[in-house]
């Protein structure tokens, strides 16, 4: 029980700590939201970048500590809520031009989560399956 609680405990961390080493960037240094890359501050990048790592690992902890059917639906309960959120957030602001830059990112950062774990949990299976294999 307690891994299954840690399988969805693990990746909300990951989105909640880039969300908070965003904000510590920005504090820090202010003026990174003026440096654009695209149509987005470099900021932006930073975070997206941060959660894809950190869900990634933590979908490759769940893996290897949980790795049920029952563990890897509570892996991706935070993602597909940060997922529905966000995607959530923009509707209802008016038509949305779904091929506008800006719209293709938020909707890229909002799976970058479920991306990151899905990634960590498979690579960490093959890797597992590899294994087996070589010592068998």
């Amino acid at each position: 029980m307690l891994k299954l609680a840690l399988n969805l405990a693990l990746p909300a961390a990951g989105i909640l700590l880039a969300a908070l080493a965003q904000l510590a960037l920005t504090t820090v240094w202010p003026r990174i939201k003026i440096v654009h890359s695209g149509y987005v501050s470099i900021d932006s990048y930073f975070v997206v970048l941060l959660a894809l790592g950190l869900c990634f690992v933590a979908g490759r902890w769940a893996q290897r500590n949980a790795p049920t059917i029952a563990g890897a639906a509570c892996a991706v309960v935070a993602p597909l809520a940060w997922l529905g959120l966000l995607l959530s957030s923009m509707v209802g602001v008016g038509p949305i031009t779904w091929f506008r830059p800006i719209v293709l990112f938020v909707i890229f950062t909002a799976m970058t989560p479920l991306i990151g774990v899905a990634l960590g949990w498979f690579l960490s299976a093959a890797r597992q399956a590899r294994l087996a294999r070589a010592h068998s």
